[in-house]
């Protein structure tokens, strides 16, 4: 049901930008992606598009000119995307049965205050990645009801059918991607290694990271010069998916010590490759820390969370130094303890395939059920919601 007329109204309307390299810019791909073989799809961009490691599908329904909004649409990027015309055009007086879903996330305990602005006044509900965003989001002044679903990432499934790890590398090596900002909180990383092995020829952390802050990195790379580290490299470098999932296989354990974040994309899948994983246990990580499979690092520091902007959105949660050093000696002392929980690691990770999130976003756009109650709720079968206008508009498609 991919193909339509041009000036057919679709099904669904996907608001954002493609870039595979992105966390928020992989949310349109997933779900052009999950959804296109049941739903007519068009797509709007928000910001310049990459279409490096993405599927001809997703490529040719991103790339097909845009005429008109669907019965639903799902906006992707951050409100304040919007944008003038955009804004214009949401402005308008929408069908009756038209939905506006926001497909939105955040890293600290406030959104800013623009987003709630936008959110109350042109959408309907708001969809979170983890349970936590449900009270940021709230607390920050979002009226809307709000639902959680886990991103679906497609590209895991390369990462189950890979054959566990059965013994450590030697030498033994600590990593960490994704992109280098004050908000990864790399330094830590770094000192509590230092702390933890200083420059023995046996532990290697290797930090790699897609984009960069220019004085974080240089921060960086000033802490390994002023400690002598030879046994710790960082690089800043793009990677194709096939060397980034090379680079992953190649490592021991995966660190993340983020001052916060929305979903966390990386630990799953080092999990998913069975791999212990040291996380900083707060924001969406708490989610994966309570699962039990992997080191968790208390991040019981609260400190002001500054954005570009100049601005503070709320707190972002810290850890000492001396905590993540204890969590490295342990997974690296006890990796074949750790080793003997790798099919579990890789069995709770497998939960976020795409296939598994699939119907969940099929409910959203179509619900086979719905119901009016005090809660908001997505299952395979159910809807569940206390918006009175949400509920009529999902009753009226059954």
């Amino acid at each position: 049901m991919g193909l339509f007329l041009t000036y057919d109204r679709p099904d669904v309307t996907v608001v954002g930008y493609i870039k595979e390299a992105d966390g928020i810019g992989r949310l349109p791909i997933e779900v052009i992606d999950s959804l296109s073989d049941d739903f007519s799809i068009n797509f709007l961009n928000t910001r310049a598009c990459h279409f490096a490691d993405v599927s001809s599908k997703v490529k040719n329904i991103a790339k097909r000119p845009f005429h008109v909004f669907g019965k639903n649409i799902l906006f992707q990027d951050a409100p304040v995307q919007i944008g003038f015309y955009l804004y214009k055009m949401l402005g308008k007086k929408r069908q009756d049965d038209q939905v506006r879903i926001a497909h939105s996330m955040f890293e600290t305990t406030q959104i800013p205050h623009e987003w709630v602005g936008a959110l109350n006044s042109h959408f309907d509900c708001v969809v979170v990645p983890d349970p936590f965003l449900v009270k940021v989001y709230q607390n920050s002044g979002v009226k809307l009801p709000i639902f959680t679903i886990p991103l679906g990432l497609a590209h895991l499934d390369q990462y189950v059918q890979k054959p566990l790890k059965n013994h450590a590398n030697h030498p033994f090596v600590f990593a960490n991607y994704g992109s280098i900002s004050a908000r990864k909180n790399q330094m830590t990383i770094i000192r509590a290694f230092a702390q933890a092995f200083g420059n023995s020829d046996q532990v290697f952390l290797k930090i790699q990271g897609r984009y960069f802050d220019s004085a974080v990195l240089a921060e960086m790379q000033n802490e390994v010069l002023i400690s002598k580290l030879q046994n710790v490299t960082i690089f800043t470098k793009c990677l194709s998916q096939e060397e980034y999932f090379k680079a992953f296989c190649n490592i021991d354990c995966y660190v993340n010590l983020s001052f916060g974040e929305g979903f966390s994309i990386q630990p799953r899948e080092a999990m998913a490759l069975g791999l212990p994983v040291i996380l900083s246990d707060n924001t969406a990580q708490s989610t994966m820390c309570r699962s039990g499979l992997v080191e968790s690092v208390p991040a019981p520091i609260l400190q002001a969370a500054m954005y570009s902007d100049g601005k503070r959105y709320g707190d972002y949660y810290s850890c000492t130094i001396q905590d993540a050093a204890d969590a490295m000696k342990r997974v690296y002392s006890n990796y074949e303890h750790h080793l003997k929980k790798a099919d579990l690691r890789r069995r709770w990770a497998s939960k976020y395939q795409q296939k598994n999130i699939t119907p969940l976003y099929k409910t959203l756009i179509k619900p086979k059920k719905v119901a009016l109650a005090e809660e908001n709720h997505i299952d395979a079968e159910c809807l569940t919601t206390n918006s009175k206008s949400l509920f009529l508009k999902q009753v009226s498609r059954i």
